[in-house]
């Protein structure tokens, strides 16, 4: 019975850690263009912040500033918003790239909701052998399960978090 038990926490622990990798790869094959857009609107907006409160400072020096503040608010921030919607544009994540990761996100909560069964059962039956033979050493079979309780309960988290975020996107 122990050899089953640590054959059963190093399967959940596995599961797990492939689940993990592959909501990662699936997220940057699926929308990974989309990704390096954003990180690009982000790097644009901010180097036009930059330009444009610079720019202000010259218009304010030159007098006329004040009154294109007086006119137009704080202008620098509206050429940052610009554009980041400019960049952000061209790569928008379609419906059907949503509908993949919704489905992807299934599998990895059915994966994640097994894994954090099948722990709590190799946890119990540590305890159980635990109890039974007190000079069992239950570190290794104990570790793994308990690590991958933990990780397939941030795993049901972020698997209904993603799927909250990509209903509201629809």
């Amino acid at each position: 019975m122990k050899k089953e038990i640590k054959i059963i926490a190093i399967i959940c622990f596995s599961l797990i850690m492939t689940a993990l990798a592959t909501a990662l790869i699936s997220d940057a094959i699926v929308v990974g263009k989309s990704i390096l857009g954003f990180i690009l609107a982000l790097v644009v907006a901010v180097v036009a912040f930059i330009v444009g409160v610079f720019l202000m400072i010259i218009s304010c020096i030159l007098i006329f500033g004040i009154y294109l503040l007086e006119n137009e608010g704080f202008w620098p921030i509206i050429w940052a918003e610009s554009a980041f919607k400019d960049v952000m544009k061209d790569y928008q994540i379609t419906n059907a790239q949503i509908d993949i990761l919704f489905t992807i996100r299934i599998i990895l909560l059915v994966i994640c909701v097994a894994v954090f069964i099948m722990s709590i059962i190799a946890l119990s039956h540590v305890k159980k052998v635990k109890k039974q033979d007190k000079t069992i050493n239950r570190k290794p079979t104990a570790g793994f399960a308990t690590a991958s309780l933990v990780l397939s309960i941030l795993g049901v988290l972020a698997c209904l978090g993603v799927m909250a975020i990509l209903t509201i996107a629809r």
